[in-house]
């Protein structure tokens, strides 16, 4: 296969995943929320907000992870320095 097929397809299977996990957190999240007693409404409106919170910081730290000059941003220096904490 071509470089640009593999790409390609893997980037379709980043999406599949992400697409089905996403749909069982939903239901799960929903689910949960109606056990508890929660109105429809609110139980169908807290998978978004948990889901879209998750998205939502992914995109931050993905956005800030470079600056400018193409060297590493505050929110991924973050991320590599936890990495290396050990208690």
């Amino acid at each position: 296969m071509q470089d640009s097929a593999l790409r390609t397809l893997a980037g379709f299977a980043v999406w599949l995943v992400a697409a089905i996990a996403a749909t069982v957190s939903c239901l799960h999240v929903y689910r949960l929320a109606i056990q508890l007693g929660k109105p429809q409404l609110a139980a169908w409106l807290m998978p978004l907000s948990v889901d879209g919170s998750i998205g939502a910081s992914s995109a931050a730290l993905m956005s800030g992870s470079h600056n400018q000059s193409g060297r590493s941003g505050t929110s991924m220096q973050l991320i590599e320095h936890s990495s290396e904490y050990r208690p």
